[in-house]
């Protein structure tokens, strides 16, 4: 397990800071990197021995880019349980995925949310063989309460955009990197944590928009 270095927390970090184009982790957020089995197992039965339930996680996964027609598998799966941290799980590196972990996926009282994340669900069964819990679609619930998306579907980016008035960088050579190759690089590590880390707080943002729509109605 390792934590990324402080200075590149210090060096990216500014969401609530001085106004800036892009979404970033804010310095509270720390990134725990876990990559053996064993760390991960231990991390996870402590989750699920100290998680607050009924709660709700944002979820991402990575996978290495492939060719048209290739199905990669997933390499890193990234969680965010509070404002506070970000796990980010290298499980290509993992002989395979530990019971805990498959356990906290697969609790019912725990909500996973995240840009089309029924599809993220439905990988990590495939190759893990994880069974789909309840889950929040945000680019469906957006849409249900924000309208369609002016430009296509909406994503993370566009859904911080509208909601926080920062977009989330998408590095081509970041999105498109050896997501299973070890060690993660720290952009890799920052950019797996944020996506999980907006996840979170466009789900609980969405959920104040709906909650005062209803109060106006």
């Amino acid at each position: 397990m390792r934590l990324l270095p402080g200075f590149v927390l210090s060096k990216f970090q500014n969401i609530s800071g001085k106004a800036g184009q892009y979404m970033e982790l804010p310095k509270s957020c720390k990134i725990m990197y876990c990559y053996k089995y064993e760390d991960c197992m231990s991390l996870c039965n402590e989750l699920l021995g100290t998680l607050k339930r009924p709660c709700v996680v944002g979820l991402d996964v990575e996978w290495p880019f492939a060719p048209k027609g290739c199905s990669p598998k997933v390499a890193v799966l990234q969680l965010c349980l509070s404002m506070d941290a970000c796990f980010v799980f290298h499980v290509s590196q993992m002989r395979f995925l530990p019971d805990s972990l498959k356990f906290l996926l697969e609790d019912e009282h725990i909500t996973k949310v995240g840009i089309n994340v029924s599809q993220d669900l439905k990988k990590l069964g495939a190759q893990f063989n994880v069974s789909e819990t309840v889950h929040v679609n945000l680019d469906e619930m957006a849409v249900t309460i924000l309208g369609e998306c002016p430009r296509g579907n909406w994503g993370l980016s566009s859904l911080c955009l509208k909601l926080f008035g920062k977009q989330v960088r998408k590095q081509q050579y970041v999105v498109r990197s050896s997501w299973d190759k070890f060690p993660l690089t720290d952009e890799q590590m920052q950019y797996a944590g944020l996506d999980a880390y907006a996840s979170l707080i466009l789900y609980l943002r969405l959920c104040k928009l709906k909650q005062s729509l209803q109060v106006k109605l």
